[in-house]
């Protein structure tokens, strides 16, 4: 044979080399997860690559030994293989090189070493390939080779020794791995995504055995990987799908199509669910099924809650087509009408139909004095504002009618404006009630006031010759009486001195009722009032034997504006109160600043006593006209049941407060502010008109210091 026969059988071998790479390359892509989806006789690709290159690199080395060193190889046959062909020797210096992908002439890399064109990160294994090639006869590995123009070629690198021109040698072949390697990435790439994606994942081949599945289909049915592949899919069946359902899911997917449905399958624990399924065939280039794959979801939850949402409309419909009032729902640009209930056509005379054809037909009702505020109002609702309105509509019939409109905003979760609902009730029938209750009201208002102003006449009438009367019988009492006439004067002038308080009571509350009483507005001591109203309430305590406590801050101003007649007025009957309804123990009156201001300062009284107090539930009511705790008290007491129904009307006119605090038996405090006008001193500590005595003992000093008449008091009193 001719040296360039041989030459030609090495070349045709490296070529069959490169075609049976290129052949695996195209069909490898079908390779996942070690699963054979095609017919590969058991002939891996890395296997087959590198068995096809050591034989060829071992056919060229024998055919090398038998050619005349002189004319073994012509660089033309050389530069006509594909890939790239090389020789160098153990020191790593290239003896031959033909021209390849990566761009390196001969010229350029005869006498160089041959790792000039690998990469770093390569370094070592290509040493490795070319030691083991030179001690073992053979190498086979990945690297990365640097092209002429600087890219990095993963390459295929096979390596066998030989004798060259009488020089140990190695016979190097490099095949362009990149097809194969971006086809690994990418199948790994797809497997990384199966592994982690969220939906189980199911393969089987043509006869649907199951060959893989994925954590996901573990986690979804508690079948591990090792317990589903080798089983059938019906694993999984629940029994609640008929047979029919199944034929025509096989028939679907047999014919090469996609089946997509719902169906209920069983966990390996039993516990049956819901699931979305996918399947769809894998053909083979002949267009013959080889594999199925199937992609599940658990849609459990999400029919639960569809489940729920529709018996939730379901109720909602069964309320909403019931009720008298009108509901709606409209979109936030108001041109489309999302629900409108039955009862508007009642309502409103018209029809539900002509609302959704035109959400803003049903302002076309309202009266036309309603008109502006309803839609002034209805922007606002649009604007998602909660709104409330009143307004008249009129029926094709020519009713009027009130209609009473809510309406309130439905935002998503991000805070957006999705709808505005709203309930609209007609209120003709309250409306109509309400204003005959306005003109009862304003009747009877009209009537007490001439009720009031009666009283209030007929009082002031009754009251002149009342005092006539006092003042007569006081003169005859200072005249010489006997002993029965004296007494039969002061049971007259008792009577008529409790029918002038009854009088003056009628008269205040009949002012207030007709609103006719007016407070002066005048400058006064407060000391000097207090003391003219306590020196005679004093008086009466010690009477009855009861101790007297008169206590006044010292921060509470002397000179106020206000009015100094009612000011006593509200002391005398909340002190006498406590005087009459007190038996045994004590009295007490304390006056102290709450609140002071250059508007002026807001005055506290308390009066305390130790009587028989007032019952928890009936502390509401003593502040009601011609009330008092319960009927005994009247009867024992005496009492019109006016005196605190004024009291507190005054202490309100005079821009305060009034309360209680009592325990049945126990006695009562009543508290009660007034506001009076900007003070002007306040006086020191030592000019007080009331002396800082011990507060036990005060009713003793005013006594024997005010009242000559009573001088002679024993001095045990005040003990």
């Amino acid at each position: 044979m001719s040296k360039a026969s041989y030459l030609w059988k090495a070349m045709a071998a490296g070529s069959a080399a490169l075609v049976v790479m290129a052949a695996f390359e195209s069909v490898k892509a079908l390779t996942f997860k070690n699963l054979t989806l095609w017919e590969s006789h058991g002939i891996t690709i890395a296997f087959t690559a590198t068995l096809v290159f050591t034989l060829s690199a071992i056919f060229l080395r024998r055919e090398l030994a038998k050619l005349n060193t002189s004319d073994a190889l012509s660089d033309s046959l050389l530069q006509s293989l594909p890939g790239v062909v090389c020789i160098f020797n153990a020191s790593g210096i290239i003896r031959r090189w033909n021209t390849s992908f990566l761009g390196y002439s001969s010229e350029e890399m005869l006498g160089a070493g041959i790792t000039c064109t690998v990469a770093p990160e390569s370094l070592n294994t290509v040493q490795e390939i070319m030691k083991s090639a030179f001690e073992t006869g053979a190498g086979e590995a990945d690297a990365l080779l640097i092209a002429k123009n600087g890219a990095k070629i993963p390459c295929l690198l096979t390596g066998v020794r030989t004798n060259f021109e009488n020089e140990a040698c190695v016979i190097g072949i490099a095949l362009d791995n990149s097809a194969r390697k971006q086809a690994e990435d990418h199948v790994r790439l797809q497997s990384t995504a199966l592994e982690s994606a969220a939906n189980a994942v199911v393969i089987t081949d043509a006869r649907g055995t199951i060959q893989w599945v994925n954590p996901a289909l573990t986690l979804l049915t508690g079948y591990s990987l090792e317990e589903a592949v080798g089983q059938n899919p019906r694993i999984f069946k629940s029994g609640q799908q008929n047979e029919s359902f199944y034929r025509n899911l096989w028939d679907t997917v047999r014919a090469g199509k996609i089946w997509s449905g719902e169906l209920r399958n069983r966990k390996k624990s039993g516990e049956i669910y819901a699931e979305e399924m996918t399947i769809a065939p894998v053909k083979s280039d002949t267009g013959e099924i080889t594999n199925f794959i199937a992609i599940k979801q658990d849609v459990t939850e999400r029919k639960r809650i569809e489940a729920a949402l529709r018996q939730s409309e379901e109720q909602f419909r069964e309320i909403a087509e019931n009720i008298s009032e009108v509901f709606w729902m409209m979109s936030p640009a108001a041109d489309e009408m999302l629900y409108i209930s039955p009862a508007y056509e009642t309502v409103w005379g018209r029809t539900r139909e002509s609302l959704y054809q035109n959400p803003m037909s049903w302002t076309e009702a309202i009266h036309p004095d309603d008109l502006e505020s309803a839609h002034t109002l209805f922007a606002r609702q649009l604007q998602g504002e909660p709104v409330e309105s009143e307004y008249r509509i009129r029926t094709s019939e020519g009713k009027e009618k009130w209609i009473s409109d809510r309406a309130f905003p439905v935002r998503d979760k991000d805070g957006q404006l999705i709808r505005v609902v709203g309930l609209a009730t007609e209120v003709s029938e309250r409306k109509r009630y309400e204003e005959q209750m306005t003109q009862a009201r304003e009747s009877s208002e009209i009537a007490n006031r001439a009720k009031s102003e009666f009283l209030a006449n007929m009082s002031h009438e009754i009251r002149t010759p009342m005092n006539g009367i006092i003042g007569m019988t006081d003169l005859a009492l200072e005249t010489e009486l006997t002993i029965e006439q004296a007494e039969y004067l002061q049971m007259v002038k008792g009577s008529a001195d409790a029918l002038l308080i009854l009088l003056n009571d009628i008269l205040d509350f009949s002012k207030m009722e007709a609103g006719k009483l007016e407070l002066d507005n005048l400058s006064f001591d407060v000391r000097k009032s207090l003391s003219e109203v306590v020196k005679t309430l004093a008086i009466k305590a010690q009477q009855k034997g009861l101790e007297f406590i008169f206590d006044v801050s010292p921060e509470v101003p002397t000179a106020v504006f206000g009015d100094p007649a009612r000011l006593r007025q509200v002391l005398v009957n909340l002190v006498g109160n406590s005087i009459k309804f007190t038996e045994k123990g004590e009295v007490e009156v304390n006056v102290r600043t709450e609140a002071a201001s250059i508007e002026g300062t807001r005055l506290r009284f308390s009066v305390r006593d130790t009587g028989i107090g007032i019952p928890a539930d009936k502390q509401e009511k003593i502040f009601d006209p011609f009330s008092q705790a319960d009927s005994s008290t009247t009867r024992k007491y005496g009492g019109t049941g006016l005196g605190l129904t004024i009291t507190a009307k005054l202490v309100s006119l005079m821009g305060g407060r009034i309360w209680i605090e009592s325990e049945s038996g126990k006695g009562s405090t009543f508290h009660f502010t007034i506001q009076v006008g900007p003070e002007v001193a306040t006086v020191p500590r030592e000019s007080f008109d009331v002396p800082l005595l011990p507060a036990s003992r005060y009713w003793w000093w005013m006594i024997t210091r005010r009242i000559d008449a009573f001088s002679r008091i024993p001095s045990s009193a005040g003990k």
